[in-house]
């Protein structure tokens, strides 16, 4: 099993500016088949977190070696619909925050969030939001326009495949939380 490589999944199908990546959680649930990770959930807790761990870590050093400008991440194996809130809030966030708090660039960029692990994240106070309104944009020019700044910017709550907005979800990382 080698979850790095389901971690960085490819560009956007519209976009060749944005990398899609994966969070560890679903890294490693892709690597192993999801029904036999959901197990070992349960069965080898800390062997799973050592894992995560590991995962998240040399994510981070990958990313920062090159930050793109644009990077979409998401965990569709931490789907609220599908996982406990119990297992998000203890194999997926902890590690997606990680992954985030780890990030580091000179030269800006944008980190987009799935609207469901931004919403989780803001849920369980690893993040907090700033509403930032609008005229009626579209969404990719809006994440180019804060891929300029001159530091990285984390937004979330809206899908990546959102044509326009006319509103942008800042997401700022809190201090303390782990």
């Amino acid at each position: 099993m080698n979850p790095m490589k389901y971690c960085v999944a490819e560009t956007h199908e519209k976009y060749d500016f944005v990398l899609e990546i994966s969070a560890p959680f679903s890294a490693a649930a892709q690597a192993e088949n999801g029904l036999a990770f959901y197990k070992r959930l349960q069965q080898e807790k800390s062997v799973v977190q050592k894992e995560l761990e590991y995962i998240a870590t040399n994510l981070i050093i990958e990313i920062n070696t090159a930050l793109p400008q644009i990077i979409s991440i998401a965990d569709p194996y931490a789907n609220p619909v599908t996982l406990s809130e119990t297992h998000i809030r203890e194999f997926s966030l902890p590690y997606l925050f990680q992954l985030l708090s780890g990030l580091k660039t000179t030269s800006g960029g944008v980190i987009h969030l799935c609207p469901y692990s931004s919403f989780s994240l803001e849920k369980y106070g690893f993040v907090h939001v700033e509403l930032v309104p609008f005229p009626d944009k579209p969404y990719m020019s809006v994440l180019s326009e804060y891929a300029q700044m001159k530091q990285l910017v984390f937004i979330g709550h809206q899908c990546i495949h959102t044509p326009t907005v006319n509103k942008i979800f800042l997401l700022h990382i809190s201090n303390g939380v782990l």
